[in-house]
């Protein structure tokens, strides 16, 4: 029997190879939580259900571009090769605005006075895109005091409350802003029914790969339903507000890629803000 559809795996060197049986078989195949990217060439059977770090900071700079003046925009990384890649893809987006956002980069590679770089009397909004846990607690706790004198707004990776040691007091007055590519409204009544069927039935709490594979078997069933094995071709017109996730695939590509299109990529990120020691969506 053919299949119609692969869901998984999850982790990226077996991903690799079912990608490639996928592309060669004509088999639609879903990476459920993999956001990478690295080892994607001219595959329109491969379906990307998290986001890339790359439409991540594309979601926060466009948010930053609606919601704020953008006077003194600036990212803080560690001179790294992967932290500054993310760091000039904001400098690209800003170049694509013809001079209407100029943004500030700090490569910190040793004692660098961050109070240079703010400026008083405007939100000096701050992009911080690194994922070490050092660095981003430091860099927290030295924007916390400058706090006291300018206004600023921090936006930060998706994993950093999974950090143990991050301080949530210094975000909290940082006006912290965080993307996530799931959402959970604790008030949603789906929500609070889903919880108490799980429980019941498998004797304890779902996780956050139960909510997601809720809502990716929900949407890809009701494609594969509805359009058969040519599931790619109705996404335009198959945009889905789920419980958790939001779809929204379009074509995508590997940084510096020659093909144009190398993969189809959920363009869909929650911007939640940390407000009140809560997450609230806003946008």
């Amino acid at each position: 029997q053919p299949l119609d559809l692969i869901i998984g795996p999850i982790y990226n060197k077996n991903l690799k190879i079912i990608s490639d049986f996928a592309k060669n078989n004509r088999i639609p195949i879903v990476s459920p939580l993999s956001p990478s990217t690295k080892f994607l060439d001219n595959n329109p059977y491969y379906i990307m259900a998290n986001p890339s770090i790359e439409t991540h900071c594309k979601r926060i700079f466009d948010y930053i571009m609606l919601n704020f003046n953008t006077t003194n925009v600036i990212t803080i990384c560690r001179n790294s090769p992967k932290e500054a890649a993310l760091a000039e893809t904001f400098e690209n987006y800003a170049r694509s605005t013809n001079g209407l956002v100029n943004i500030s980069k700090i490569l910190v590679s040793g004692e660098v006075e961050l109070q240079d770089y703010l400026s008083p009397g405007v939100n000096n909004v701050i992009v911080v895109p690194s994922f070490n846990e050092i660095f981003v607690n430091e860099t927290l706790r030295r924007l916390n005091i400058l706090a006291t004198q300018y206004q600023i707004t921090v936006f930060g990776m998706p994993n950093w409350l999974e950090k143990e040691s991050i301080d949530i007091d210094y975000l909290e007055k940082l006006n912290f802003h965080l993307t996530s590519e799931i959402h959970i409204d604790e008030f949603d009544d789906t929500h609070v029914s889903f919880n108490q069927i799980f429980r019941e039935r498998f004797k304890g709490v779902p996780t956050e790969f139960a909510y997601k594979g809720f809502d990716a078997m929900l949407y890809f069933g009701r494609l594969l339903g509805d359009h058969g094995t040519g599931i790619t071709s109705n996404f335009s017109n198959s945009k889905y507000k789920g419980v958790y996730n939001f779809f929204s695939f379009e074509p995508g590509f590997r940084p510096n890629s020659s093909t144009g299109f190398d993969f189809y990529e959920n363009k869909y990120v929650h911007i939640l803000r940390f407000d009140d020691y809560n997450l609230y969506k806003v946008n």
